[in-house]
């Protein structure tokens, strides 16, 4: 039993929920005695192998760490978000636009009584970059408050004076 389209009709795709719904209903017991069980090839399940010499991901503990502190500040009343320097890949290469600023910390933080703060986060075994260190030199020029935050114990200054 096969559906030929009209003149006006166009075939369309299967979709996998059609798929499934089809084969329920041809594998009922009324219909198992019927010769259309012949023409009904299941899908073949996939088996995860994983690679010989394939690399783990590595854990994104500075993402998780970045994530508990803007969580943390938003609970005591902060408003706060991550900044996004992004640039783009062109080919196999990573482009960041020159106009961009580079080594702009990842969170900004603005608290009703102490002000705004940028803040760094880093893991225990992490460095600040030279850009990042630079950053952090012209917020101490300019009086700009900037943290490097490694744990949210050193967040805490900002929402307690």
């Amino acid at each position: 039993m096969h559906w030929i389209p009209g003149p006006t009709q166009r075939k369309k795709e299967v979709t996998h929920l059609q798929m499934v719904r089809g084969l329920t209903e041809v594998m009922k017991p009324e219909n198992l005695n019927r010769n259309e069980v012949k023409d009904v090839v299941l899908p073949k399940k996939r088996v995860y192998k994983p690679r010989l010499k394939g690399r783990k991901p590595h854990k994104q503990e500075e993402k998780a760490l970045q994530r508990c502190i803007i969580n943390h500040l938003r609970l005591h009343d902060c408003i706060c978000g991550k900044v996004k320097v992004v640039g783009a890949y062109w080919g196999r290469g990573y482009i960041k636009d020159k106009l961009l600023f580079l080594g702009v910390p990842d969170i900004l933080c603005f608290h009703p009584g102490t002000g705004m703060w940028w803040i760094e986060v880093k893991t225990e075994k992490g460095a600040l970059r030279p850009k990042q260190k630079t950053f952090q030199g012209l917020c101490s020029v300019a009086g700009v408050k900037h943290i490097v935050a490694r744990n949210l114990t050193e967040v805490e200054r900002i929402y307690k004076p």
